[in-house]
């Protein structure tokens, strides 16, 4: 191999220690995979699972250097095979050589169960830093999981520049010319003058101007042209080193970009095929609602052809009955001519008779006409009374169901009114400064703030309990409403003008401090001095340190400054924090000014517990609860108004309810005054 170090350990067993001893004249090589080598480990190590768990984000800055602690590598190997290595072992935080050695022992460890060949390289000589041996370790890695990706080839360089061939034959069909069939070595020699990749990327981009992606003869331009397009593109990152040319020998440089930019060809393509296979589906789900339809159309004119068949035969039978019937009504009139006459006859001879029954049959009827008369009156009145009764008994019901659900509305509302004064009576307790927490700020001295200045590194808990102090400092001590008062506006040269006058009026005097030492004041006042710059510190040069200190920002909180170690140590020594935060009072965080800031301190104060505070150090601990008793006193004081508002709005609907009910028992009580 070419690339010399970088295949070390890659190979068969006849290698041996010795080769990873390269002249300087290689150093090109080198930088360049170094270079590769570090942005392609940026790429997969982005959004790994670790950062989401609550670790710090995993930085590649000098490739050598970070891979030294075996950290880097335990993470690499996750991301790559998707799967968690504490089944190996669990990484060690320290920075010791055998805690590195161990940690490399566990990647190692891995790489041999998986059929990773790391051969003359070995955990020391990473952990030394070993440049050529770090390379080829990465590369080792590098080629094993790049035959997985490219379906399970053999894990040799072979086998994977043959796979990429083919797939760069596949994407290029149209320059038959830019690939030749054999005799190809090195994708370096291949990719490094840029044409391979414009005619991938032209194949691939239907929709644009195939003109930018015409080669210009200039192979570094050329190559940027299609770096810059595949990132563009198909958000390829840019791993080749654009800014040097591209020899046989840089395949280990190439190959990696070309399996990335598969990759993402690849996903393109796969939604490209599920997008086609969707507007099929579309298609076909159209054309069976178009046949559907068809159907249906058929079937409603079958139906309505039927019908107008069974509206005839009806007509037909209609027209037949009517000429039964006809015939039938003649021969009944002829029937009933007969009849008449027949009747006539006898009429007149039996006239007499039936003028006689005719007269007492009339005598019977208006006697029975009387009796059903009088007997249609009674049933007519007891239905009527039926009735009333009903009527009056539905009215009774409905006026005592509609006083029970207004009596239970206004009972529900009574019950929601007593539980909004209790949480009224809660929110006005909460808003009280607790006495303990007062007396615990005002107990700190210098003595025991003087244990966290000394410290050269605090704890995370206790850096953040200052920045919070430092940002209530920042915040409200210019405040027109604190003790000390400032009149000058809330900037950040004013709040440093306000601090100094605070801190100089609350300081004692160099005859009180003589006196407290019990020297003569002339040696005390010769011995103080007075504070120069922010809180008693020299400023930096180059600028106001509380605008460098606010431009600071911390895991997103935008509003919160987040200033050195050095600063917060002469503030710690400059201020007297019990004096310059005895004066804020949590009205002043519910300004419009401070409600940004104090929203990101609490969420800053909700990512360390307090028993860490407490556990760093007492008085960390003291300024931690008294930070927190503020900010949970102005959140008790802001929920007051929103309760307050709520509460006249369920009284007001309580008077309604109750003047509803007590109408609908007056209701009750008329229809039916024994109810009550």
């Amino acid at each position: 191999e070419s690339c010399g170090a970088t295949s070390l350990g890659c190979q068969g067993p006849g290698h041996s220690m010795a080769m990873a001893v390269v002249a300087d004249e290689n150093a090109g090589w080198v930088m360049k995979q170094k270079e590769v080598f570090e942005r392609w480990l940026r790429v997969k190590l982005t959004g790994h699972s670790s950062v989401r768990s609550g670790e710090e984000s995993i930085m590649i800055s000098d490739l050598y250097e970070d891979l030294r602690d075996g950290r880097v590598l335990y993470r690499l190997l996750e991301s790559l095979s998707q799967g968690s290595l504490v089944s190996f072992g669990k990484l060690n935080k320290g920075n010791m050589q055998i805690q590195r050695v161990a940690n490399l022992n566990i990647v190692f460890e891995y790489l041999a169960q998986a059929g990773v060949k790391t051969i003359g390289i070995g955990s020391t000589d990473i952990a030394d830093g070993n440049k050529k041996l770090t390379l080829g370790l990465v590369w080792c890695i590098m080629q094993f999981f790049f035959a997985q990706e490219l379906g399970g080839v053999d894990n040799n360089m072979n086998a994977i520049r043959q796979t990429i061939l083919q797939w760069l034959r596949k994407n290029t069909f149209k320059h038959p010319e830019l690939i030749p069939v054999e005799g190809i070595a090195d994708l370096a020699a291949l990719v490094g003058d840029g044409r391979v990749l414009l005619a991938v990327l032209e194949e691939q981009d239907h929709a644009s101007n195939a003109a930018k992606y015409q080669p210009t003869g200039d192979p570094p331009k050329d190559l940027m042209t299609a770096v810059d397009l595949a990132f563009e593109l198909f958000a390829v990152e840019r791993l080749l080193p654009t800014n040097s040319v591209l020899t046989v020998g840089d395949e280990k440089c190439v190959m990696p970009y070309v399996i990335l930019l598969m990759e993402a060809v690849g996903e393109v393509q796969r939604k490209r095929r599920e997008e086609a296979e969707a507007l099929e589906a579309e298609r076909q789900r159209l054309e069976r609602l178009r046949l559907e339809e068809e159907d249906k159309l058929r079937k409603e004119q079958e139906e309505e052809e039927r019908v107008r068949q069974e509206a005839e035969e009806e007509e037909r039978l209609r027209r037949e009955a009517q000429e039964k019937l006809q015939r039938e009504r003649e021969a009944v009139e002829r029937a009933r001519r007969e009849e008449e006459d027949r009747v006539r006859r006898e009429a007149e001879e039996g006239e007499r008779l039936r003028r006689e029954a005719e007269e007492k049959l009339e005598r019977e009827r208006e006697a029975a006409k009387r009796a059903q008369q009088e007997e249609e009156e009674r049933r007519r009145l007891e239905e009527l009374a039926k009735k009333s009764a009903a009527e009056r008994q539905a009215a009774i019901d409905e006026a005592r169901r509609k006083w029970e659900a207004l009596a239970m509305q206004a009972k529900a509302t009574a019950d929601k009114l007593d539980a909004l004064q209790a949480e009224l009576k809660r929110l006005e307790d909460g808003s009280i400064l607790p006495p303990a927490v007062q007396s615990a700020l005002e107990s700190l001295d210098r003595r025991q703030l003087a244990e966290v200045r000394r410290l050269p590194r605090p704890p995370h808990a206790v850096k953040v309990a200052l920045q919070v102090v430092w940002v209530f400092v920042e915040l409200f001590v210019g405040h027109p409403d604190h003790e000390i008062g400032a009149e000058a506006p809330l900037t950040p040269r004013t709040h440093r003008r306000v601090r100094e006058r605070a801190l100089s009026s609350t300081k004692p005097s160099a005859t009180e401090k003589a006196r407290r030492r019990g020297k003569s004041p002339g040696r005390a006042a010769a011995s103080a001095s007075p504070p120069n710059g922010f809180f008693g510190t020299t400023p930096p040069s180059g600028g106001d340190p509380l605008q460098e200190a606010s431009t600071t920002h911390m895991d997103g909180l935008s509003k919160i400054p987040s200033p050195e170690w050095e600063d917060i140590r002469s503030m710690l020594a400059a201020v007297e924090l019990t004096v310059v935060l005895r004066g804020v009072t949590p009205e002043m965080l519910l300004t419009s000014e401070a409600a940004p800031v104090v929203s990101e301190l609490q969420i800053l104060m909700s990512r360390v517990l307090a028993t860490d505070a407490h556990r760093a150090n007492k008085a960390i601990g003291k300024l931690w609860d008294w930070c927190a008793a503020q900010l949970a006193c102005a959140a008790a004081i802001a929920g007051q108004t929103p309760v307050k508002r709520e509460i006249q709005e369920v009284e007001a609907l309580l008077d309604q309810q109750e003047a509803a009910a007590a109408r609908a028992q007056a209701d009750l009580l008329a229809l039916e005054p024994e109810t009550f």
